[in-house]
């Protein structure tokens, strides 16, 4: 069994107000085109998890009898088995900056050890390690460009703090602030040091928080017709950041917690990206520098269809190959690169690539 790792959920879905700088130039308005990448031989299935702005993409095979295996596609769609840490069963690719370094986690299920991983860009694995004298489990999630890394580490059983490692050092700064329970994740984090992600509060919900590059943090607001307004314990969280600290992620608009895709700006303004026609939630997964951002949402038959979010906030779903349904798109690339993934007929996952 894999140790205990909480995932990003809110309202069934599995886990930005204008900014105040000049963004660059937009992309093409054209509707991307995708490709399947092939999982790895003998694997029934994969997801990929993020990309670079050079179109390598990272993510997980899976199999039924030895799990997850840890997975990079080039730009032509070449799968690379990233492998594990000697001695252990599973691992996982999570995140990927533009010099080709890539972070996730590896782990053994017999020995209930799980350590945050980079592997370098020409594959070596490295264990990132967990803070001393906790439990052995520890993720890393995300890199920026200048090779901090973020994640989470366990702190006791069921509990998690954010944390981060660079330059071979671990600093569990979630334990700084002290929301509710006083248990935080890292989500992303972008190449000036902001960092995205969530405290958990009561009854499981979370709220979205960014911890400010100066060391300061910010409790992101939930959608003001969340029940209880403000930010009390509606299960809002913060998924992805770009350079001009915009957040991406979710907040509940009723009594049941349903889900809407939201934009935090760099003040912590927060706007509702909204849904599809017809549809009832959405989740926002990632944003590039450009304003481009990437997730789900569920159409009239609570389906979910990957989708993008222009600058302006108009939704528009992405084209699933062969018929496919209930994608999810997870990463967006400055140069328009798009990851995620789709399920087949048989209902395995397949990893896709859109441009």
């Amino acid at each position: 069994m894999r140790p205990y790792r909480r995932p990003t959920v809110i309202g069934g879905i599995l886990v930005t107000a204008s900014v105040l700088v000049a963004l660059p130039t937009t992309a093409s308005a054209a509707t991307p085109t995708v490709r399947e990448l092939a999982p790895l031989p003998g694997y029934a299935s994969a997801d990929a998890t993020a990309v670079n702005n050079l179109g390598t993409a990272v993510g997980y095979a899976t199999n039924s009898t030895s799990g997850t295996t840890a997975v990079k596609w080039s730009l032509s769609g070449a799968v690379t088995n990233l492998g594990t840490l000697p001695g252990d069963d599973y691992s996982e690719a999570l995140g990927i900056n533009d010099i080709g370094r890539i972070v996730g986690f590896s782990g053994n299920g017999n020995a209930g050890v799980e350590h945050a991983v980079e592997w370098s860009a020409n594959g070596a694995i490295s264990d990132l390690g967990a803070v001393a004298g906790r439990l052995s489990i520890s993720d890393a999630y995300a890199i920026n460009d200048l090779g901090e890394v973020v994640g989470s580490d366990q702190t006791a059983a069921r509990a998690v703090g954010a944390t981060s490692w660079r330059d071979g050092t671990i600093n569990d700064f979630g334990a700084n602030e002290v929301l509710d329970l006083g248990e935080t994740t890292a989500s992303a984090v972008n190449d000036l040091g902001a960092i995205a992600g969530y405290d958990f509060a009561i009854h499981g919900a979370t709220h979205a928080v960014r911890w400010n590059a100066d060391g300061s943090f910010l409790e992101l607001p939930n959608l003001p017709n969340a029940v209880g307004g403000g930010v009390s314990g509606n299960g809002s969280a913060a998924s992805a950041i770009n350079n001009l600290d915009v957040v991406v992620g979710a907040s509940p608009t009723n009594m049941f917690h349903t889900p809407h895709a939201v934009r935090w700006d760099r003040q912590g303004n927060v706007t509702d990206l909204g849904i599809l026609p017809g549809g009832f939630d959405s989740f926002a997964s990632g944003i590039n520098d450009l304003g481009m951002i990437v997730g789900a949402a569920g159409d009239t038959n609570g389906v979910n269809h990957a989708v993008t979010w222009s600058r302006t906030g108009a939704i528009s779903a992405l084209p699933e190959p062969h018929g496919e349904s209930n994608s999810t798109a997870v990463a967006i690339s400055d140069t328009g690169f798009i990851v995620g993934s789709t399920t087949d007929a048989t209902g395995d996952d397949v990893a896709v690539l859109w441009r």
